[in-house]
């Protein structure tokens, strides 16, 4: 009697025990709950324990110091400007950006324009009316109009990025001959491109011997050296704010 009580005993316990273990394989892994543990990451983030192995998460993929530098090389690239004339700042004398002229009230005497001025005037110095004044490209861009223009004499137009901004720019008052482009050829920031043109001359149109620099929004070639109206005159860019602030 006493070793068949045994025997159901033992049967129970082996029964339980296969139970359990069923049971717990029976458990899907992603129920297990891991601890309530927290990771700092180099970016500044936390991560935390996920199942089923409970190991730390993946801290987010961070940009080596290398590749971030890279990526400001490649942009400082992108946006790099250079002035078009040497001590290009200093000779910003007669007609900066914006400024509206007449016949009666123009810096520059005699007058034949009027209206907002959609650029900035480069004047020469003292000695420089006869001397040959290199002109250099502010941007990379591609050549869109080479031609001689009334109220220009010579005038260059290449498109250009600026700011990841579409633009075109226009140099005026340039010996057109000199000029060393021709349509569609590229040019890079910083190359020569021409050189003024000669004061008083059909180089510059009659005008004075100085270049006229303008940059206009979007991809149109636009010759306006002067606009009507405020509205027309933000279609335009400051060349001066643009270099400076490079």
């Amino acid at each position: 009697m006493i070793n068949k009580k045994l025997i159901i005993i033992l049967i129970i316990l082996t029964l339980a025990v296969a139970w359990i273990c069923w049971q717990m394989r029976a458990e899907p892994e992603q129920s297990r709950a891991c601890t309530e543990e927290a990771r700092l990451c180099p970016d500044g983030s936390a991560v935390g324990r996920v199942a089923p192995s409970c190991e730390f998460a993946a801290c987010p993929v961070e940009t080596s110091e290398d590749d971030k530098s890279n990526d400001q090389a490649s942009h400082d690239l992108e946006v790099k400007l250079a002035w078009p004339l040497a001590d290009a700042q200093a000779r910003v004398t007669k007609k900066p950006f914006g400024i509206r002229v007449s016949p009666s009230d123009s810096p520059v005497q005699p007058e034949r324009f009027v209206g907002y001025h959609s650029g900035v005037d480069f004047e020469i110095k003292a000695g420089e009316e006869d001397q040959s004044l290199p002109v250099t490209a502010i941007c990379a861009g591609e050549v869109k109009l080479v031609k001689w223009v009334s109220g220009y004499g010579g005038l260059l137009i290449t498109s250009c990025e600026i700011n990841k901004e579409a633009v075109t720019v226009l140099y005026g008052h340039l010996s057109l001959a000199s000029i060393t482009k021709k349509l569609g050829e590229s040019v890079q920031v910083g190359e020569q491109v021409a050189t003024l043109g000669q004061g008083f001359s059909r180089e510059t149109d009659g005008e004075r011997k100085h270049l006229h620099l303008g940059i206009h929004r979007g991809t149109a070639t636009v010759l306006a050296g002067y606009v009507a109206t405020e509205q027309q005159l933000a279609q335009w860019l400051d060349p001066v704010k643009l270099i400076d602030k490079d």
